[in-house]
């Protein structure tokens, strides 16, 4: 469909991130969406794939639309999904959905309803010698007679536990993502309550140092303004990985950029984080944005240096790695201005990166003066093999 646009990046030959866009104004939004998910069920039929994360980026006032949408098609009939508000460049409307798929070769390989007291919370995924656990909008009804810093921690709490029901622990969680409504008013708010509870389930300790603080193992994180469907001041999603006892898997954080610790200016998250196996290395980019390596915000008001800036930050995370920017599979654009969309594209099509799969939407940064932002993922491996 005109309007509409698939991209797939293949990760090894059992994970696929699946990225449809919306890329023109004024489409309708329940004809797109059908169309989108048409497509992308396809694709998953295809190749036997099944849902193990799924984004979908819009106008809360098509969230029912969505989710009608989506009950018509047999592999996205059955919850959960996260949708958060990101409003699209052009204003209103849904901007794209992400979707990360696995195949299920066999019983040993398929995927598993996460549950705690009867309610479903996302999916769990074994892969040889690994778990993976996806939860999916873990949220707190806004509640007047409770602090936005009570509520938020309730959250946490219940990833927790959700976690222990399967026994894990925040150890085992690797990425988060958090949306949070009016981000400006109470972020600092929302980085103690995380740390707080990051101290309680033991990730964090009293007495770190200047000299550690950098490797300290904390989980990726994009932090962003996103209203949600649940009227909560916080909607979090998370990945979470347990390695079995004979696991391959290698997990370490991305400390080596152009930037150090955000835990040094009160923000509990690495940079990135590798997943590394004999077949691939899969980077989590945490979301980025044109800070220095003191906690600084860069170019105030300058929209393109930001821009710029942030991407040569983020490659300078990868590269060790040995991934480029281009190697990017899965990609999430924040711009704070719509009108900036144009200039977005300007310094895209010279870092000739207009190819990468990347949803963009509208949406305040954690701080005011900051008018861009990226989360993303890499994959560096032998060779891309679209599906």
């Amino acid at each position: 469909m005109e309007g509409i646009s698939i991209k797939t990046r293949e990760i090894g030959c059992d994970q696929i991130y699946i990225t449809g866009i919306v890329e023109q104004p004024n489409t309708d939004v329940e004809t797109s969406c059908f169309e989108m998910y048409r497509m992308v069920e396809e694709i998953l039929t295809k190749h036997n794939l099944g849902i193990f994360h799924e984004r979908v980026f819009g106008n809360l006032s098509f969230y029912d639309t969505i989710y009608d949408v989506r009950k018509k098609f047999r592999l996205f009939s059955e919850e959960p999904f996260t949708y958060i508000e990101g409003d699209t460049y052009w204003g209103g409307g849904v901007a794209g959905l992400q979707i990360h798929a696995v195949r299920q070769t066999d019983h040993s390989h398929k995927l598993v309803k996460i549950k705690l007291d009867n309610s479903v919370y996302g999916r769990m995924w074994q892969n040889h010698d690994t778990t993976y656990l996806s939860l999916q909008t873990i949220a707190q009804r806004k509640d007047n007679n409770s602090s936005r810093y009570k509520q938020t921690a309730t959250v946490f709490d219940r990833i927790n536990a959700i976690l222990q029901n399967y026994n894990l622990s925040f150890n085992n969680v690797v990425r988060t993502w958090i949306y949070l409504s009016d981000i400006l008013s109470w972020y600092d708010e929302f980085n103690q309550v995380r740390t707080e509870k990051f101290k309680e389930f033991r990730l964090v300790n009293n007495s770190l140092s200047n000299e550690n603080i950098d490797t300290i193992y904390l989980p990726a994180s994009t932090g962003i303004s996103g209203n949600n469907p649940f009227d909560s001041w916080s909607a979090v999603d998370v990945l979470a990985v347990n390695r079995n006892k004979n696991s391959e898997l290698l997990i370490y954080p991305l400390t080596q950029g152009n930037q150090k610790s955000a835990f040094r200016y009160g923000s509990a998250f690495s940079r990135g984080i590798c997943l590394k196996n004999s077949a691939y290395k899969q980077l989590l980019v945490s979301g980025t944005a044109a800070i220095d390596a003191s906690g600084k915000s860069l170019y105030k008001d300058d929209s393109e240096a930001q821009i710029r800036t942030t991407f040569e930050i983020v490659e300078s995370l990868i590269k060790k790695e040995g991934a480029e920017l281009n190697d990017i599979c899965s990609a999430t654009i924040f711009l704070k201005n719509r009108e900036d969309i144009g200039i977005y594209r300007d310094v895209v099509k010279h870092l000739n990166l207009q190819d990468i799969p990347a949803v963009i939407v509208i949406a305040d940064i954690c701080r005011d003066e900051l008018l861009f932002e990226i989360d993303a993922i890499a994959v560096v491996r032998d060779e891309v093999k679209p599906v």
